[in-house]
């Protein structure tokens, strides 16, 4: 990668990192070339192809032969000039447009061609990934581009930083950016160039300032297992019957035999492990999705399907639990999840930061999460594994880092 200023520095272990006192930012600029660029195109055009060396960086939707297409885009830069946990000040993607031979250039025949980017969350490879074996992204700080006012318009100093620091916070899930219309409707593109364009002036460039990390005591990842995870389902379908062995987390509004069922769900970590009073550097979860042989996968067939996450501030049972005795909550600094755009997509590393705060500094009151629609109106669902689903590798997942307060 070319690098105007870069430097590496050393740091031992992953769940113990040591202080660091230098304060010093430092800026890196990257704009691979076709060589050690990493970037694909995904068609529905041919769903099995692989198309690593695609000259275009497109998200669109249009027709061939009368049959409709989509294409999507991948792109990833090599961030190891960062050390874990440094403090990314600013991050900006830029992306240059052109006429492409194939696909022409920005188009809104049919209306807005505006484009999200989005944090992929699982791995790919350049010159092996297609339509069909595309990775998962998550809708937890995407970040949109405008519709273009123009046909050969660049978008330059997009601001990714949020999704550049969480790549840089977890290096082994550094998998790059996905870009895609944000409404996938006939005759809208936006055509960028990539790294394999011939004119290396277009290539996409990422420009990131950071700062040394800040100093943290330790890190912890929870990830319930069975046993000793704690989470269960609230329905109105039998208020009073308890899910505590439940395979799903879910927040959901769909009918049974015509009538409504709400469905919330619960979910706490044993924190007993960090000191009492120590401060919350960061704080993610990690909710897996998957399709439930019982109710399927996410939905927005009736509207948003958006949802909350909120600290649960009253006590409950795993295996008691009920829709009709379910604990209070609290929607002082609820996190929101945004609508899912696909039936299969993970949210990873959502910050909860100031609620597990709340938890470590009076631990007899750490009751964990519960999830639930934001706007409870039927026909609309997020669907995610729990601690008894039968994959592990799907169980929710809690990273700590902390710093002990003296």
């Amino acid at each position: 990668m070319k690098t105007k200023q870069s430097r590496r520095l050393g740091i031992t272990g992953l769940l113990c990192l040591a202080a660091l006192f230098v304060n010093a930012q430092i800026t890196i600029t990257l704009q691979p070339n076709a060589s050690r660029g990493k970037d694909a195109l995904l068609t529905s055009l041919a769903r099995n192809t692989n198309y690593s060396d695609h000259a275009d960086f497109s998200a669109l939707a249009w027709t061939n032969r009368g049959s409709l297409v989509h294409v999507r885009a991948l792109l990833a830069f090599d961030l190891s000039e960062i050390p874990i946990g440094a403090v990314i000040e600013k991050a900006y993607l830029s992306l240059y447009s052109y006429k492409s031979p194939a696909n022409g250039a920005h188009s809104t025949r049919s209306g807005s061609n505006k484009s999200v980017l989005q944090r992929v969350t699982s791995p790919w490879e350049e010159h092996t990934v297609t339509w069909n074996t595309q990775p998962s992204t998550t809708a937890i700080g995407q970040v949109y581009l405008p519709a273009s006012r123009s046909a050969i318009q660049n978008y330059e100093q997009i601001e990714v930083s949020q999704l550049v620091q969480d790549m840089v916070n977890s290096p082994g899930a550094n998998h790059g950016f996905m870009l895609r219309l944000a409404i996938e409707e006939v005759y809208r593109s936006m055509i960028f160039a990539s790294s394999d364009h011939l004119n290396g002036a277009l290539h996409p460039k990422l420009e990131v300032t950071f700062s040394d990390p800040v100093p943290v005591d330790s890190c912890v990842v929870f990830q319930a297992r069975d046993k000793n995870g704690k989470d269960a389902a609230l329905s109105t379908l039998k208020s009073n019957t308890n899910y505590g062995d439940h395979a799903e987390l879910s927040g959901m509004v769909w009918t049974n035999r015509g009538v409504p069922v709400v469905v919330r769900s619960l979910l706490a970590f044993d924190l007993s492990s960090i000191p009492v009073g120590a401060e919350i550097v960061s704080a993610n979860l990690s909710l897996y999705s998957y399709e439930s042989p019982a109710n399927g996968s996410h939905s927005t067939r009736n509207g948003t399907n958006a949802c909350v996450i909120q600290r649960v501030t009253s006590t409950w049972e795993e295996h008691t639990v009920t829709w009709k005795n379910q604990p209070t909550t609290t929607e002082f600094e609820q996190v929101l999840l945004p609508a899912s755009l696909s039936n299969i997509q993970n949210y990873e590393d959502i910050d909860v930061r100031a609620l597990v705060q709340k938890m470590v500094d009076n631990p007899s009151a750490n009751y964990g999460f519960m999830l639930r629609l934001f706007d409870e109106q039927i026909y609309r669902k997020m669907i995610f594994a729990s601690s008894d689903n039968k994959d592990e590798s799907l169980h929710p997942r809690l990273r700590v880092c902390y710093n002990v307060v003296p």
